[in-house]
């Protein structure tokens, strides 16, 4: 992974207990595609490898997009940037599930679309640093769930 790391396609960052896995999407998908490509599917089995050795974390897996609007023929299949996000995550969570064998119980699925850039969507540049899959790993008690009650009056029960 360290060619992948050097050539900028992956960033690790940490800040206080999370650490985040940031894969821009040319690495991964096709354009306009969900599906992992073959290039995608050789770094997410060198990725696998290390997440399925941590027990302690829960993985989050978390797709972006640029602010562009889908393109009239993706949007048979996506129809908005949300749904795109949202198939890109789903795709890599399975091929990591299917393929390396991480633990399904502590692997969550999100699409964020374009609502968290990391960079300027006005310039090509930034629009390709917001096109991202980003796996963050947080501590699985910082994801524990709670039950909620819900008053009679909000269920008209």
């Amino acid at each position: 992974m360290q060619s992948e790391i050097e050539s900028g396609e992956i960033q690790i960052t940490q800040l206080k207990d999370k650490l985040t896995v940031n894969m821009v999407d040319r690495i991964l998908f096709n354009s306009g595609e969900a599906e992992v490509n073959k290039q995608g599917q050789e770094t997410l089995e060198k990725v696998g490898a290390i997440l399925r050795s941590i027990k302690d974390k829960q993985f989050r897996i978390e797709g972006h997009t640029d602010n562009k609007p889908i393109s009239r023929e993706l949007q048979a299949k996506y129809e908005t940037n949300w749904e795109l996000s949202a198939a890109r995550a789903t795709h890599v969570a399975r091929y990591l599930l299917e393929k390396t064998g991480l633990d399904p119980k502590l692997v969550a699925i999100t699409g964020y679309a374009d609502t968290r850039p990391v960079a300027d969507n006005a310039a090509p540049e930034g629009r390709a640093k917001n096109r991202r899959i980003e796996i963050v790993l947080v501590p699985l008690d910082a994801v524990t769930v709670a039950p909620i009650t819900v008053p009679a009056s909000v269920t008209g029960e």
